[in-house]
């Protein structure tokens, strides 16, 4: 009798325990997730800005790929940091990390880079397609999209990792954690990039093109450099061919996307406001 009632109490408090657990994963992603309502800053830059957004109409049509695949890469750093902390493969620390950690980064940035050549290329054929976008303006596609995921991974990837860090030292999880808060503060500056960017273009003249086009190349000489270094080490090479896949799907999709919003750009002209909510609505999809 006595060993039946030790029984019933056992699982009764196993059951109470898995309440709890499962309340406090509630919680916490109940309370990431209000962070959501931080992509509308992201918005309103893009209706603030809204002459320059839709200055061209391939120039609307990168807007969805840089958000997405932004999100997507994120996710990967999000993903292996997470498990890295929880295995101990990485230190919560950006200084005097595992090498773990930084073929992650290494990968990460490769991953920019390929995801960048390719969206570009995306975006520039279905707008020679549709629009009858002159081939001379392909050059200017990629490096457009090459250099405003540069200017954005200068913020994502050590704001992330700190994220992560604190998360995980504050007891907190970093599954839960990571990805809700650094997709908010990722497309708000992916979107400040996206501006900064089309400015060197379209507004600042030939100085900014020459800016434009020399931090397209600094960051292709960045990620060549960390391809040399990084050869030999199993996980950047490991890393790039789980995600290469979904990143480029989610290119492709975010293609499409873009492609339809460029369809209803003088919709978007008229009202604004259907681009304010746009970050929102893919944050919380993500």
């Amino acid at each position: 009798m006595k060993a039946h009632n030790n029984m019933q109490a056992e699982t009764l408090s196993s059951g109470e325990e898995k309440l709890e657990s499962k309340f406090k994963v509630f919680k916490e992603s109940f309370g990431v997730f209000l962070f959501n309502f931080g992509e509308i800053l992201a918005g309103s830059l893009a209706v603030y800005f809204i002459s320059l957004v839709l200055v061209r109409k391939w120039v609307i049509m990168i807007y969805p790929l840089v958000l997405g695949v932004r999100g997507a890469i994120n996710g990967v750093l999000s993903g292996r940091l997470s498990t890295g902390l929880h295995v101990r493969l990485i230190e919560p620390s950006l200084k005097r990390n595992t090498r773990y950690y930084y073929s992650i980064l290494a990968s990460i940035y490769t991953l920019s880079l390929i995801s960048s050549l390719t969206i570009g290329t995306l975006a520039y054929i279905l707008s020679a397609v549709f629009y009858e976008t002159p081939s001379s303006e392909f050059i200017l596609i990629i490096f457009l999209c090459l250099v405003t995921k540069a200017i954005a991974l200068l913020v994502t990837v050590p704001f992330t990792s700190l994220l992560g860090f604190l998360a995980f030292r504050k007891g907190l999880d970093p599954d839960v954690v990571i990805y809700p808060i650094s997709s908010m503060v990722a497309d708000i500056w992916a979107t400040i990039a996206y501006i900064l960017t089309l400015s060197m273009a379209f507004w600042f003249g030939v100085v900014g093109n020459i800016i434009l086009y020399a931090t397209g190349l600094g960051f292709i000489l960045t990620v060549a450099y960390l391809i040399y270094r990084f050869r030999k080490e199993n996980d950047y090479w490991k890393t790039l061919r789980e995600a290469i896949f979904s990143v480029l799907a989610v290119g492709f999709i975010e293609a499409m996307a873009g492609f339809l919003l460029s369809q209803v750009r003088n919709q978007i002209r008229r009202s604004p406001g259907m681009l304010l909510i746009y970050p929102a609505l893919m944050a919380t999809t993500g």
